[in-house]
């Protein structure tokens, strides 16, 4: 019902790829829930407690549901987004009228739909390389007072993550942690960190690796809506968080924190109308002293919300707040509050690509700096 399509607007896209013997289970499964999960064929309107579905679900009922299960059934199945049971169901009117080719960029997979929470479906993978340039001139002392420092320091991370789709309810991946810093004068460039290393206040290293894991742990429950993302990261290099001479002047900056690090993810996200979205994520950070002695073990809990806006299938304008405790050993704690806004654009019907500026505007004993974050995601 979602392969061997018609060529009608109503009619699921065909793809540009021969079914064969050794693919077509997994081309079979990657229609039926890239179908499912679009809002051309399943449409949830919450407000009123219904789902619109595609006339081809009336049409061939029977193989939608049966004694023991419904077409709402089915659809979770394979939606990201769960629908209640109790919804009532409606059926779409079907569009007849030939499809062309003036009309094929408007029906093109929108990656809009690919929300962090949502699970890749078995062979779909997403390869995600995402910048982000910190810098600061001032911090926040531990009575939350903005104070100036006598440099400027910069950091660059570009984070490279590869999640590839093992099955419709687990994603495995990597990722690698790219790195460099630079501290130089008040008045100098923050992008000058991007020479990578050309003072002897800069340094730069391929710092962190490791593998990560998503699933979906609440199933069939009030909280089967929420997605679990889990990764750690392993130093890759000595001496992160620097070395000094007996003097204290610096013979390599710091460059990271000297620890093993396990973060763990929580998303969520809930459609709050056609053009508007919410995303929550709460984040476990939590650092082991690299010498396993436990003298700089730290936890840190970040609260990430988002607010969305789709101007169009392709373009996305969207607000962020993040709150951030941390705990270190000792007793020692520190916060901070930051706000930004970004867009992402669809460059082709795979590639995504992201920009965002955030503010930190709030805390004690943090930086008190900018962002300037420049991504691309590609899904296939």
């Amino acid at each position: 019902h979602f392969a061997v399509v018609c060529a009608a607007i109503s009619c699921p896209q065909i793809i540009s790829q021969a079914y064969q013997p050794s693919n077509v289970n997994e081309l079979l499964n990657n229609r039926t829930s890239e179908t499912i999960n679009s809002n051309k064929f399943v449409s949830v309107n919450e407000n009123e407690k219904r789902v619109l579905v595609s006339k081809i679900f009336d049409w061939y009922r029977s193989d939608f549901e049966g004694e023991d299960f419904t077409i709402i059934d089915y659809l979770n199945n394979y939606r990201a987004v769960k629908i209640p049971r109790h919804y009532k169901l409606e059926f779409m009117n079907y569009d007849w009228t030939l499809n062309d080719l003036s009309g094929y960029d408007d029906r093109e997979s929108s990656l809009q739909e690919y929300t962090p929470s949502v699970l890749f479906a078995e062979g779909e993978y997403e390869l995600k390389i995402f910048n982000n340039l910190y810098t600061q001139t001032d911090y926040f002392n531990s009575s939350g007072d903005r104070t100036p420092l006598k440099s400027r320091s910069t950091f660059f991370t570009s984070l490279i993550s590869l999640l590839y789709g093992f099955s419709e309810d687990l994603n495995i991946g990597i990722e690698l942690w790219f790195r460099a810093v630079r501290n130089d004068s008040k008045s100098s460039s923050p992008f000058s960190v991007l020479r990578f290393g050309s003072n002897p206040a800069a340094r730069v290293a391929i710092s962190r690796i490791g593998p990560k894991i998503k699933f979906t742990p609440f199933k069939n429950t009030f909280l089967s809506e929420v997605t679990v993302q889990s990764s750690f990261l392993i130093p890759t290099i000595k001496d992160l968080s620097g070395e000094y001479a007996a003097d204290g002047s610096v013979i390599k900056p710091y460059l990271d924190d000297d620890a093993y690090i396990w973060l763990t993810q929580f998303f969520y996200d809930r459609s709050i109308s056609k053009d508007f979205s919410f995303f929550g994520e709460v984040d476990s950070w939590f650092r082991i002293d690299r010498d396993l002695e436990g003298r700089r073990n730290s936890l840190q809990l970040p609260l990430k919300l988002f607010l969305s806006y789709y101007p169009s299938d392709k373009i996305t304008v969207y607000a962020n707040h993040e709150f951030a405790y941390a705990f270190g050993s000792g007793g020692s704690s520190s916060y901070y509050n930051q706000a930004g806004l970004g867009a992402k654009y669809q460059l082709i019907e795979s590639l995504e690509l992201e920009i965002l500026y955030s503010n930190f505007y709030m805390g004690e004993s943090a930086g008190a700096g900018q962002t300037y974050n420049l991504g691309f995601r590609l899904v296939r």
